[in-house]
């Protein structure tokens, strides 16, 4: 029970945080009697002891819970920047504002399961009145791109070209506001870009406001300055982005190539089927046998991670000795003041009842004991014995950059891409708890439980796997549909 429980909250993380994400930056206020958003959404303030009494119970929730909060950012400075926090708390301010100052905080505390949203109030108004900007975005090497079009209509910007500026803000001042805010494991920047990229539109609607147009200042095809007043769309506007909902997909690029696409480590559905992620990997890897190829692509970028189960049996087809995939995971509390502000209590209660399956160790931290994942694995079969090369990007992460950090450091693989979104040595996921702020009705999302990777210092504190050979396509690439990472690793094969 214990470890199917924390299997799946691990995944729900994963998950909620990133449909979470639209949440967080499809935020500007909730009710109130003064200003509004687009004459529809009422904003309301609260006075400084109702938000000193929600930043209690948010630093108290965190200090209580959190089992890696002082993994990347001291105790002391930690402490600092709360102190400094609640001191700055002097006055009345609205659900945004004291949304920012709490966005700020959960950045320093380096790490990307633990985010902070808006109330569901401000949730579903933003949703049915907020004006967005009408196109996705890319970010190479610093530089913001149009990318694709979320409407029928012609845009006067086109696919590709650079943005320099959005109303008076340029790209260079965006791209570091959205570093100074957004959680992330570490001091990895790749997957910060990668949040900022998928959920631009409701970023700049949180920060600035709303706008019933955008004044764009780009580069068109001669390079030369232009500028373009751009509609704004309410989100039922926009045509949704294609994404197929496969988290396992084979197919053959040649006769010596097998390419696995790993969206997500969980079970799917598609219509009315069920699919059980395990039974279709067994399956894949028995064609691919038969099929004799010599080499083998995995595809992990943009994956959001899943049950780590799922991760270690992907790596137990490639590597043929038992292993043991973290070293150790712990939770810091059994208890705690702040449960009866959790948004399920029972559901709460249910996961501390759980961790009388751990046992406090000399350091007063709680062991877990019976999950899978501390516990010698067997190899499955059939086993590949092939070449595998292994895509990733900022987009790889949890449970993604738990597998791709084994394979790293068993050195079964070739790395092709940009570096891995989730950190090598472990992350703070497993159990989810959210906090509710009895006031501004903020949500506080943490993860309890502090995962140690079982892995070879072979990378930096903090950092992410590293490729063996750092790719990143042109922006045209893209737009044309060009699989880059992909293309090259076709060639490195066909050149061996």
């Amino acid at each position: 029970m214990e470890n199917m429980m924390k299997s799946v909250n691990r995944n729900n993380i994963i998950l909620e945080y990133f449909s979470g994400l639209l949440l967080f930056f499809s935020t500007f206020a909730s009710y109130a009697q003064v200003d509004t958003l687009s004459n529809r959404l009422p904003i309301k303030t609260f006075s400084s002891d109702q938000l000193v009494k929600d930043f209690e119970v948010f630093r108290g929730s965190l200090e209580d819970y959190h089992a890696g909060l002082y993994w990347y950012t001291s105790k002391d400075e930690l402490d600092q920047i709360f102190d400094e926090a609640r001191a700055s708390i002097n006055d009345s301010l609205s659900e945004l504002e004291f949304f920012r100052k709490l966005t700020f905080i959960t950045s320093k505390i380096r790490c990307g399961h633990t985010v902070i949203r808006t109330s569901i109030a401000t949730r579903d108004h933003i949703s049915q009145v907020g004006k967005l900007l009408p196109f996705e975005i890319k970010i190479l090497n610093g530089k913001m791109y149009m990318l694709e079009s979320r409407i029928d209509r012609e845009l006067p910007i086109k696919p590709g070209m650079e943005i320099l500026k959005i109303n008076e803000y340029t790209t260079d001042y965006l791209l570091h506001l959205a570093n100074s805010v957004n959680s992330g494991d570490g001091f990895i920047e790749t997957n910060k870009i990668k949040r900022f990229e998928r959920y631009f539109p409701y970023f700049y609607v949180t920060r600035f406001g709303p706008t019933d147009e955008y004044k764009i200042d780009y580069l068109d095809e001669q390079g030369k300055k232009n500028s373009v007043p751009i509609i704004a769309r309410l989100a039922s506007q926009l045509n949704p982005k294609n994404s197929s909902q496969k988290n396992l997909k084979l197919s053959f690029p040649d006769s010596t190539i097998a390419l696995i696409k790993v969206r997500q480590f969980q079970n799917w559905k598609e219509g009315k089927k069920n699919f059980r992620f395990e039974k279709e990997l067994k399956a894949m890897f028995q064609k691919i046998s038969t099929s004799e190829v010599d080499n083998l692509v995995i595809d992990m970028r943009d994956n959001l991670g899943g049950d780590d189960n799922f991760g270690l049996r992907l790596f137990s087809y490639l590597y043929d000795k038992p292993i043991i995939e973290f070293k150790e995971q712990t939770l810091i509390a059994n208890k705690s003041e702040y449960f009866r502000y959790t948004k399920d209590l029972n559901r709460t209660k249910a996961i501390f009842y759980h961790m009388l399956f751990t046992k406090k160790g000399d350091d007063s931290r709680f062991y877990m004991r019976h999950a899978e994942t501390l516990k010698p694995s067997s190899p499955s079969l059939p086993q590949f014995t092939g070449n595998v090369y292994i895509l990733i990007n900022g987009g790889t992460y949890s449970t993604g950059a738990d597998f791709v950090a084994l394979m790293k450091s068993y050195q079964l693989a070739t790395f092709i891409g940009e570096e891995v979104g989730g950190a090598y040595y472990g992350n703070t996921s497993g159990y989810l708890i959210t906090t509710i702020l009895p006031y501004s009705k903020l949500r506080l999302i943490l993860p309890v439980v502090n995962y140690r990777t079982n892995v070879e210092p072979t990378e930096k504190i903090g950092r992410g796997v590293m490729p063996d050979y750092p790719i990143k396509p042109a922006i045209m690439d893209l737009v044309n549909g060009i699989d880059t990472e992909l293309e090259f690793t076709r060639q490195l094969i066909n050149h061996k």
